[in-house]
């Protein structure tokens, strides 16, 4: 996709005994560095400019930040905590999102196309009109999230948890639910069809 990415030249963090990667521009990783919040301002702004594009930021904790029309794009934002964070329109196109928190994000109208969001926490997050096409979105939980009109054609959303989720006139083509958790889940009027093998959608509409 010729996504940005620097990830090989990631340093270590310089505390002792830790292995965590270190931040752009700092030698610690978030757990060890100083004045934070200096630095959680100076990483808002350059998410902004799109400078953090393809940049190490394992472990960042943005929760609530502004983040609207950022451009994360292939940025390693792995166990990154992003709870309440206002994303719309951001793109995180081909971002690492491994385990991230993104509860009650807002994220309209952001996009997370080639996205890994293995194992990350969605839920009560509102991501309407989003783009994950082609994500992997294995083991997320969803449990609540709003998701009408998204775009998830090809995405992996295998062994997830979409239990109440809202998918209405979501794009299922080729999604791939297979052991996944859709209990009252509402898809009415999405559109494709998905790959249900194995999934639990007792209680679940459009489905």
């Amino acid at each position: 996709m010729g996504l940005p990415t620097h990830h090989e030249r990631v340093r270590r963090c310089g505390a002792p005994q830790c292995t965590h990667p270190a931040l752009p521009g700092v030698p610690h990783c978030w757990e060890h560095v100083e004045n934070r919040e200096n630095l959680h301002e100076e990483l808002i702004t350059k998410a902004r400019d799109g400078s953090l594009a393809g940049q190490c930021l394992w472990g960042i904790d943005l929760s609530g930040a502004d983040l609207r029309g950022a451009d994360l794009r292939g940025a390693l934002l792995t166990e990154a905590k992003l709870q309440g964070a206002h994303l719309e329109r951001a793109n995180l196109s081909g971002a690492r999102l491994e385990r991230s928190d993104l509860r009650e994000a807002q994220a309209e109208g952001a996009t997370f196309a080639w996205a890994v969001l293995g194992l990350a926490d969605l839920s009560g997050g509102q991501f309407p009109r989003c783009d994950f096409s082609r994500s992997n979105l294995v083991g997320v939980r969803a449990v609540g999230g709003v998701f009408d009109e998204c775009n998830l054609y090809y995405s992996r959303p295998g062994k997830a948890d979409f239990t109440r989720a809202s998918l209405r006139e979501a794009n299922l083509t080729r999604a791939v639910f297979r052991r996944a958790i859709l209990r009252e889940a509402d898809a009415t009027g999405h559109g494709g069809q998905p790959n249900l093998d194995g999934a639990d959608t007792r209680g679940a509409r459009g489905l």
